[in-house]
This record gives structure tokens, C-alpha cells and sequence, in this order.
């Protein structure tokens, strides 16, 4: 997620602080997996600052193959704040969003059952 965030066309810099909100089991084609929601900020002067605490997703990691610094390609954040909407409707929206990303790439599969195991289907 750090990796992520600190990219020039994302967050920019690593974030001041993070911390783990919470933990989706989900499942893949292949064994079961988790996707971890973070909660992260920046402090002045940093552009976001403002928006305080924000929200992100990593994984999913397959349990198999834990511990493994190779998610299956839902790191994600829009930059929202944390207090925008509830936690569980970020994470749901954050992988929809890279489902549907995948979905028109034509790889799809495994995001798709991600992305329902997030929106608690």
C-alpha cells in the first residue's frame, strides 16, 4: 500500500501515518485470500493534508502463499476521506472500481469474486 501511495501519479509521497482498519477474506479461482483496508494521512504541507484520514485497499493476498509481498492487483485508493461514507462501502467501491478496470481489460475473473467478497455478497 506504501509503495503504492508514494507513486508520482497516486499519493505522491509515502504516507505520515498508517494503520490497518480491517481484513475481507475473499476468494479466488485458486484458495482463499485477504484484502486489507488501511486508513492513511499526510500532514502539511503535503496537497492532501487536508483531507485527513483516507482510505485504501491492498491485496488480495492468497493465504497459501502468505506472508508475500504479491497482492493480485487491487492496491487501490481514490484519496477519499475515511469519514466520507463507511468503511465497508469504501472497500466495495475501491475494488469495484479495479474490477471494472479488469472486467475491460479483459481479465476479469478473480475480480469479480473479489470485488462481491467486499461488497459482502
Amino acid at each position: 500500500m506504501v509503495a503504492w501511495l508514494a507513486y508520482p501519479t497516486e499519493l505522491g509521497d509515502r504516507p505520515d501515518q498508517i494503520e490497518l482498519l480491517r481484513t475481507i477474506e475473499s476468494s479466488t479461482a485458486d484458495s482463499r485470500s485477504d484484502l486489507y483496508v488501511f486508513r492513511f494521512r499526510v500532514r502539511d504541507p503535503h496537497w492532501a493534508a487536508d483531507r485527513g484520514w483516507m482510505i485504501g485497499v491492498a491485496g488480495p493476498y492468497l493465504r497459501s502463499q502468505q506472508p508475500t509481498p504479491r497482492g493480485l492487483g487491487f492496491t487501490f485508493s481514490r484519496l477519499e476521506r475515511e469519514d466520507a461514507m463507511p468503511i465497508e462501502e469504501h472497500a466495495a467501491q475501491l475494488v469495484g472500481t479495479v474490477a471494472q478496470w479488469a472486467e475491460q481489460s479483459g481479465d476479469g475473473g478473480e475480480a469479480k469474486g473479489a470485488a462481491a467478497e467486499a461488497d459482502g455478497e
